[in-house]
């Protein structure tokens, strides 16, 4: 089933993932700096700074953590699968949902909330 068949036959939820920032900073500091290597590749294909993290000039992860607008792009679009994904596949055969956009991400204290929507089957809570 793709993601546009899941809109149309299943149920369309929003979801709360809770993370401690010292973990995501652990777990996803060396694929961001990866990350960047990448992005500032493309920066020099395209000529010019191609989103608001470049125009930043791609700060330490840490300080992405630090701010709203960049740790939204960079968790909610660049990296959430690699955090996500690992732990929701875990011991799982099957896949109950499907992801479909994060809405919101922010720093709570200690916590890195991310809100987004999915979709399950229809009267599964």
């Amino acid at each position: 089933m793709s993601l546009s068949s899941a809109r149309s036959q299943m149920e369309k939820r929003t979801f709360v993932l809770s993370f401690q920032a010292a973990e995501v900073d652990a777990h996803l500091d060396p694929i961001y700096a990866a990350w960047v290597i990448d992005s500032k590749k493309d920066d020099e294909q395209c000529g010019a700074p191609q989103d608001e993290l470049a125009k930043a000039g791609y700060p330490s992860f840490d300080l992405v953590l630090n701010s709203p607008s960049l740790l939204e792009l960079v968790m909610g679009r660049y990296l959430f699968n690699e955090l996500f994904a690992p732990r929701a596949r875990a011991g799982r055969g099957s896949i109950d949902y499907w992801f479909d956009q994060v809405i919101g991400c922010t720093l709570d204290g200690s916590a890195i909330k991310v809100t987004g929507v999915c979709y399950s089957k229809l009267g599964d809570q």
